[in-house]
């Protein structure tokens, strides 16, 4: 004990005896120097020591409280703190005119991915698949990735009639072959503006990052919830661009599918975010609110499904969008 004092105050002593030096630490030296001077007079009973440990813890702790006080105060320590925010998050609304839905303010773009694909494509399922990977990573990091599934009814032909399939879905792909020069499937178009295979996951994740790291021009705040005719949703629209089109899709979450004939016969196909409704509607003006009632097809699967809303230019481009959650009616 009598070592350890001798430590305490030979150290403290020495880094206080400067009397230029100034700051909160200075108050430390006298409860210090007492400890040291009792030190050297030795302990006269063994009634003496538990009062002289605790005179010297209080003086440590006295030296520690004050440090860290000056710390916490420090103006260069505030501003070397890192600080960061949540992401927003997004979910159910309650009501059809409440509770907006911003953009993720951590990530600057967004991304409106559509896949264009059919279960009596043979080469579709691994694209689905990709596209459910796609959707799985951008919920766990909050991204603004939209993906979606629009199942086009041009192979229904080939012995198997899509379930999922919509022929505006079909007409909506060919405003894209400018993109590529022909009309194929899985072809997954990002923004209105790029495209490659479904099924190439790295052509894909390149397009998209691409596509975040451009600002978003349209700022979209939406909500939706069930009705008695479907789906009803209200939006606010704010754009620094005028004359575009507002595009409204309903999405199940999750649907599968058993294929019995066709290219696929005998597989059991699973999708995400399959588009079961689709409208558009012109904006006269770049900002104003509206309101849209969608009805919903025989069979739809209520748990989990959402809507997205997406602006796009007349001449292709896909400006803003917002995905919410479905209120119950």
């Amino acid at each position: 004990m009598r070592d350890a004092l001798a430590l305490i105050g030979g150290q403290r002593q020495r880094l206080f005896q400067n009397p230029r030096k100034r700051g909160p630490d200075a108050g430390c030296t006298s409860a210090v120097t007492k400890i040291r001077a009792r030190r050297t007079t030795g302990i006269s009973s063994p009634n003496q020591l538990p009062s002289l440990r605790l005179a010297a813890g209080l003086a440590l702790l006295a030296c520690l409280g004050l440090s860290c006080s000056r710390a916490r105060n420090s103006p260069v320590s505030q501003a070397t703190i890192p600080r960061s925010e949540p992401p927003a998050a997004a979910g159910a609304l309650a009501q059809p005119t409440a509770m907006p839905n911003p953009l993720n303010p951590q990530y600057p773009g967004i991304a409106v991915v559509e896949l264009f694909t059919s279960e009596g494509c043979s080469s579709c399922p691994s694209a689905d698949a990709t596209l459910a990977r796609v959707a799985e990573r951008a919920e766990r990091a909050g991204r603004n990735i939209f993906p979606v599934e629009l199942h086009v009814d041009y192979w229904d032909y080939l012995g198997w009639r899509d379930p999922f399939d919509d022929a505006r879905y079909s007409e909506r792909q060919a405003t894209y072959r400018a993109l590529s020069g022909s009309t194929y499937t899985p072809q997954a178009v990002v923004n209105g503006v790029s495209d490659c295979v479904g099924s190439n996951e790295a052509r894909l994740s390149s397009l998209i990052e691409a596509e975040l790291a451009k600002p978003a021009t349209t700022q979209l705040q939406l909500s939706a919830r069930f009705s008695a005719a479907g789906v009803q949703a209200h939006y606010q629209i704010d754009a620094s661009e005028p004359a575009q089109t507002l595009a409204l899709i309903v999405v199940e979450a999750r649907r599968e599918s058993a294929v019995l004939r066709g290219e696929n016969a005998g597989e059991r196909l699973a999708h995400r975010n399959v588009a079961r409704a689709f409208a558009t509607r012109p904006l006269a003006s770049g900002h104003g609110a509206g309101d849209w009632e969608l009805a919903l097809p025989a069979g739809f699967v209520r748990d989990g499904a959402r809507v997205l809303a997406f602006a796009e230019r007349a001449h292709g481009g896909i400006t803003g969008a917002s995905l919410v959650g479905i209120a119950p009616d």
